[in-house]
């Protein structure tokens, strides 16, 4: 069964996981549609977040307020970072990829 999105009095996504499930959750059990699925899900609509956001129209996209939305956005970012670097932990050496950064185009 997918995860549900559950939006909180503060803009925090919660994923809340079919608590029916008995004892541990197989992978076969929740995962579908596989992780790879989800994160391309999230991948799109973070492209399509950022050209509503170039071309000004957010509020056609959600009703968050910007100020939430990113509140919304630094969350993600910071909960990946923090992935990132548990899953560079295990794997005993970090990528060492440099950040990127937007320049905007003159025109």
């Amino acid at each position: 069964m997918e995860p549900t999105l559950h939006f909180t009095h503060t803009p925090t996504i919660r994923l809340v996981m079919n608590e029916a499930l008995a004892g541990e959750p197989r992978h076969d059990d929740w995962a579908e549609p596989a992780l790879e699925t989800r994160l391309e899900h999230v991948l799109e609509t973070l492209d399509e977040l950022h050209d509503a956001a170039s071309d000004g129209k957010i509020a056609r996209l959600t009703s968050l307020s910007k100020r939430e939305l990113l509140e919304m956005l630094h969350e993600l970012i910071y909960t990946a970072e923090q992935t990132v670097a548990e899953l560079e932990d295990q794997v005993g050496e970090p990528m060492n990829k440099p950040g990127l950064s937007l320049v905007r185009k003159s025109s």
